[in-house]
């Protein structure tokens, strides 16, 4: 099947693309401006600063977001490490390599996957280092309140435990952003990643918000030349076109909205309430098909949605399907009803 014809719901990319001032971009360097790419070192943290509204201090950038999962283990060295499950399998990979101790808890009040805080806080007086927190949540993509946050932070920091709070999916929502936090906080350390609501993946461009103080800890165990400055400058370019960035707000939220409704009336799924570029479903017992036999029949189609049965703390049954244009969300329930999985 011919490449543009396949559809991947698995990959959470924005459904508009990328900016259409990195084609700008590229056409300025193509006209025999390749020498002036220099001078557009560390342009991407100022931008980021601007951007933020923080100073440029409070930022690393670096070879993608995972890059710095993979770092933080060598960084802080906690004995004990805490991971809400379901998780992020990138979370765990850094610690089990070095051999931490790293626990996987249940941290969820019922199957809606609400968060439980008495839960949270009497785990956190067991005497971990290190938590990860995702917001939006891990799988459904429920936005945590701000207030709840603040609390988890603060509970946290008076235990002495290092908040690695995962924001790479909030851009669609900055408002609920700690961001701010970072001021009087050296324990909180904030992900995010340029790769989905930017579209720019493939050129591995991440970078975190902390502390100052933190970012300096940080900054003297990341390896030598991890960033690539061709990249640095297309994510710059990304974040000053204010105009698509609103563009895709608005597109993101009324085809998510769109897509729900269309999937709610399916009878053989169940749509957990959510808020980021995906929305998790779980396939109801009286469906005839199991998830592999759908995503099988799906892939003849040229269609890609991603199962759950390898994340850790999910079964077989959810899958977690991004938002994608418009008519090829619509051709996604289509192709589902011809399915007969009733």
């Amino acid at each position: 099947m011919e490449p543009e014809r396949i559809i991947d719901f698995r990959k959470t990319i924005n459904p508009l693309g990328c900016s259409p001032k990195i084609k700008s971009f590229f056409s300025y360097f193509e006209n025999g401006n390749q020498n002036q790419l220099n001078k557009y070192d560390n342009r991407f943290v100022n931008i980021l600063s601007g951007y933020h509204g923080l100073p440029e201090n409070f930022f690393l950038s670096g070879n993608g977001s995972t890059a710095f999962l993979y770092l933080f283990p060598k960084v802080f060295r906690p004995k004990m490490v805490l991971l809400m499950e379901p998780v992020f399998r990138n979370y765990e990979t850094g610690y089990q390599k070095a051999k931490f101790i790293v626990f996987y808890k249940n941290l969820f009040s019922d199957k809606t996957f609400l968060l439980n805080t008495d839960k949270l806080f009497k785990e956190l007086k067991r005497g971990y280092r290190v938590f990860y927190i995702p917001n939006p949540t891990h799988p459904t993509g429920r936005l945590i309140p701000k207030h709840v946050l603040q609390e988890i932070i603060y509970f946290s920091k008076n235990k002495g435990v290092q908040v690695i709070l995962d924001e790479s999916a909030i851009d669609y929502h900055e408002e609920p952003s700690m961001k701010n936090e970072v001021h009087t906080n050296a324990n909180l350390i904030i992900l995010r990643s340029m790769s989905d609501f930017f579209s720019l993946p493939g050129l591995w461009v991440g970078y975190i918000i902390s502390h100052p103080n933190t970012i300096e800890k940080i900054r003297v165990y990341q390896p030598p030349e991890t960033k690539n400055l061709l990249s640095d400058q297309l994510a710059a370019e990304a974040l000053k076109d204010r105009t698509h960035i609103r563009k895709s707000l608005l597109y993101l939220h009324e085809a998510r909205s769109a897509f729900v409704e269309k999937l709610k009336r399916l009878s053989f799924f169940k749509i957990y309430r959510g808020h980021s570029n995906f929305i998790l479903t779980k396939l109801k017992p009286s469906a005839r098909l199991t998830s592999a036999e759908i995503c099988k029949k799906l892939q003849s189609k040229g269609i890609h949605i991603k199962s759950c049965h390898n994340i850790r703390g999910l079964e077989d049954r959810y899958f977690q399907i991004a938002v994608k244009k418009k008519n090829e969300n619509n051709r996604l329930v289509s192709e589902l009803r011809k399915l007969k999985i009733p």
